[in-house]
């Protein structure tokens, strides 16, 4: 009976340690389930969005000078991102990229290109509506080639060049055709002076007509003597009024050209005789519009009560031709 109850004993003991190595075995499994490291992952296969770390205009608009009223144009501008795996990429950008245009703001004017945050700037300057300069004056820059007429010939502007000045200080040669030109009268002969008409600015230059030669049957006489016998014919000159230009009879001058320092010739002695004969001292005649003229002529003109800005323009002119 004991021997019986020992086998049993370690029979049961046997079957424990068995269950044991089981109940172990089935922990560790439970263990290595639940706190054992995932799957190996492979690293190369998760991927990352770039991230844009700055823009710049590498190349910019076409258009960078605008009138007021205008509408903001890109064409030509080229703006590149840079990410930051060193990549970078041409930007799309549009109208909605861009601030602070004001169109119709005049002056200089920064615009904020803006792709994700970042930013870059480009200037333009945006001016007013632009007005046709306004003509000034104008005066004779070369004279025509025919100032010498016979009554009843027509006049011939063949080499006239008159150049106008304009409010911005430019010039341009003017186109004139006989519509300018008023004052000729071809039945009258003398000294004419002609008009120039552009715009409402006025220059003058002066024209000779002399009277047609008369052919004059000779006197009757005797048939055998004298010495205008013989059935000739007399030229009998007409007396006509002196060739002057732009002087009328011997004393007075005509000034027709608008002068300042700088020109030269004829017109500028002329300018200077006169100013010399009525105290305004400009040296020497010698036909250059210098400083020294130039400071007569300031004196002149606030003398007349003229604005004195060492020009012969219009104004001055009238006073110098009474």
């Amino acid at each position: 009976m004991k021997s019986i109850k020992y086998i049993l004993a370690i029979v049961f003991v046997l079957v424990g340690l068995v269950g044991l190595k089981a109940f172990a075995n089935t922990l560790v499994v439970a263990t290595n389930f639940t706190t054992n490291e995932k799957a190996p992952v492979d690293d190369s296969i998760v991927s990352t969005e770039p991230v844009l770390i700055g823009i710049e205009i590498t190349n910019p608009a076409t258009k960078l000078s605008y009138t007021v009223g205008d509408t903001l144009d890109l064409t030509g501008l080229v703006v590149t991102g840079t990410y930051n795996d060193d990549t970078t990429k041409i930007e799309d950008i549009t109208l909605a990229n861009i601030t602070g245009f004001k169109m119709f703001a005049i002056g200089h004017q920064v615009l904020t290109i803006t792709v994700g945050g970042k930013t870059a700037t480009f200037g333009i300057d945006v001016t007013s509506v632009s007005v046709a300069p306004v003509l000034v004056g104008i005066q004779i820059t070369n004279p025509a080639t025919k100032l010498s007429y016979t009554v009843g010939d027509t006049l011939d502007l063949t080499g006239l060049v008159v150049t106008g000045t304009y409010n911005d200080d430019t010039t341009k040669v003017e186109h004139i055709n006989l519509s300018n030109v008023t004052g000729f009268d071809k039945t009258v002969a003398g000294s004419q002076v002609l008009t120039i008409t552009v715009g409402d600015q006025t220059a003058n230059f002066t024209v000779n007509v002399a009277d047609v030669q008369v052919v004059v049957p000779p006197s009757s006489g005797g048939n055998g003597g004298g010495g205008n016998g013989g059935g000739g014919f007399l030229f009998r000159p007409v007396v006509v009024t002196p060739l002057v230009g732009k002087v009328l009879g011997a004393e007075k001058f005509i000034f027709t050209r608008l002068l300042k320092k700088g020109s030269k010739g004829n017109e500028v002695t002329e300018l200077q005789k006169f100013l010399n004969a009525a105290g305004y001292d400009c040296g020497t005649a010698d036909g250059k519009f210098g400083s020294k003229t130039k400071a007569a002529v300031m004196k002149f003109q606030t003398a007349k009560t003229l604005k004195s800005d060492g020009i012969a323009g219009k104004d001055t002119r009238t006073e110098l031709n009474k």
